[in-house]
C-alpha cells in the first residue's frame, strides 16, 4: 500500500521560492522580498523562511549578502552546480564545451528551427548590428552574446540552453577583449551568413559560418 507523504512547511516553503525563481517571478540578480514578508505571504513563521532560504543558499540558487539582503544567483540547482564547476576548469576546457555546443546547436537549428525561432534570429542579428554602429561597448556585447543565445535556442535542446546559459561569463569574455579588432568585420559577417544557412536548412553553410565567428574562442585560449 502506498504511503502519502506530508512535506514538512519547510519543505513546502523551499518549493515555493524555488517556483518564483524557477518561473521568473524573481529574476537573478534581483533580490527577494524580506523574511518578515515572505512569512506573512506564505503563512509561516520566519524561522521557516529563514530555514527555506539557508536550503536554497546552500544549493546556490540564493546568495546572502550581509547588510543588503538575499539576491538570486541561478534559477535551477543544475545551473548552480555547474557554474561550480566551471570555476575549476581550464579556460581551455571551458572553450572546447562552449564550441562543441555552439556548433551543434546550430547544426540543429536548421532542420529544428521553426517560423519563430527565424523571427527571432533576424531580430537578434539586427540588434546586433544596431548595437555594432553606435550603441556603447557593453550593450554591444549583450547584443551579440543574446545572438549566439537565439542560435542556441533554435536548436530546441533544453540542456543545450541551460549549459550555454551557464557559460554567459565565458561567452561575453572573448567578444568584449576582441570587439574592436579590425579583423572583425569576416566575423560580422559571418553571424549574418550563419542566420542565412539556418534560414535554408543548410547545415554545411552554417557550421563554416559557425566557426569564422568562433575562431576568436580557439585563439583566446
Amino acid at each position: 500500500m502506498a504511503r502519502l507523504v506530508h512535506l514538512s512547511m519547510t519543505e513546502q516553503s523551499v518549493a515555493w521560492l524555488r517556483s518564483q525563481v524557477s518561473e521568473g517571478v524573481w529574476p537573478i540578480g534581483t533580490k527577494i522580498p524580506p523574511e518578515a514578508e515572505l512569512a506573512q505571504e506564505l503563512g509561516v513563521a520566519r524561522n521557516t523562511i529563514r530555514e527555506a532560504v539557508r536550503a536554497l543558499t546552500h544549493t546556490g540558487v540564493l546568495e546572502v549578502h550581509r547588510g543588503a539582503g538575499t539576491f538570486v544567483r541561478s534559477d535551477t540547482e543544475v545551473d548552480a552546480v555547474f557554474a561550480r564547476r566551471l570555476l575549476q576548469a581550464e579556460s581551455a576546457e571551458t572553450a572546447d564545451l562552449r564550441r562543441a555546443i555552439e556548433i551543434e546547436a546550430t547544426r540543429l537549428a536548421c532542420t529544428r528551427r521553426t517560423a519563430q525561432d527565424i523571427e527571432q534570429l533576424q531580430s537578434a542579428l539586427q540588434d546586433r548590428n544596431d548595437a555594432l554602429r553606435g550603441a556603447s561597448r557593453a550593450d554591444y556585447i549583450n547584443a551579440d552574446y543574446r545572438f549566439h543565445r537565439t542560435v542556441v535556442h533554435a536548436a530546441h535542446n533544453v540542456l543545450f540552453d541551460e549549459l550555454f546559459r551557464c557559460l554567459a561569463a565565458e561567452v561575453k569574455a572573448p567578444i568584449e577583449e576582441t570587439a574592436d579588432k579590425p579583423s572583425n568585420e569576416r566575423r560580422h559577417q559571418a553571424h549574418a551568413e550563419v542566420v542565412d544557412a539556418i534560414l535554408a536548412g543548410d547545415e554545411k553553410a552554417a557550421i563554416r559560418a559557425a566557426l569564422i565567428h568562433l575562431d576568436v574562442v580557439v585563439k583566446r585560449n
